[in-house]
């Protein structure tokens, strides 16, 4: 004997059974195989261009300051207007910013062969370990109070949420560009 109803009942768990299976669940990326970064030798100098100093902690608290003295290299901050002594140095520069990480994991440092081109699709990238996250978003952290402190934020304390929302966020760094030479000789058109 069939029921009226039994065939509308299974239509519609079906439904709803496909529906669910269908329905997207949030799923953690998987994090990249990531090759290790090339190491630094002792007496070789690393140069880390800043454009804009106010908007990142203190240089000595980014991890890759840290590691390059550890293995006794040289580190340089460039300011702005600031030139580069020599090309056989590592140069590195915030490409885009600690804001947008236009697609890298946020705890990956890009670190491409100096003189290279910047190509966002081969970039040889470096995990930052637990204790560097833990150094920069103390010093991160330390700032942002300073800045509550100084009373020179806004009442609503926009410039302390700003500096603050780069805790737990890696640094993104790209290799500064060669800058050979410019010639003054006029070209021929």
């Amino acid at each position: 004997m069939k029921s009226p109803f039994l065939l509308p009942l299974t239509s519609g768990l079906g439904l709803l059974a496909l529906a669910v299976w269908l329905v997207p669940v949030p799923r953690l990326h998987p994090r990249p195989d990531l090759p290790e970064m090339e190491p630094f030798v002792p007496g070789e100098t690393v140069v880390l261009r800043l454009s804009d100093p106010e908007s990142f902690p203190d240089p000595e608290s980014l991890g890759l300051v840290q590691r390059a003295r550890a293995a006794g290299a040289g580190v340089r901050i460039l300011r702005p207007g600031e030139s580069m002594d020599s090309a056989s140095v590592r140069a590195y520069q915030p490409a885009p910013g600690p804001e947008s990480p236009a697609g890298y994991h946020p705890d990956q440092w890009p670190s491409l062969s100096y003189g290279s081109s910047i190509d966002r699709e081969s970039a040889r990238l470096l995990v930052l370990t637990a204790e560097e996250t833990a150094v920069r978003n103390a010093a991160v952290i330390a700032k942002a109070r300073q800045v509550r402190e100084s009373g020179t934020d806004d009442g609503k304390g926009t410039r302390e949420l700003r500096i603050l929302s780069r805790a737990r966020r890696g640094e993104i760094y790209l290799p500064g560009p060669v800058r050979a030479e410019k010639s003054r000789t006029p070209v021929p058109p």
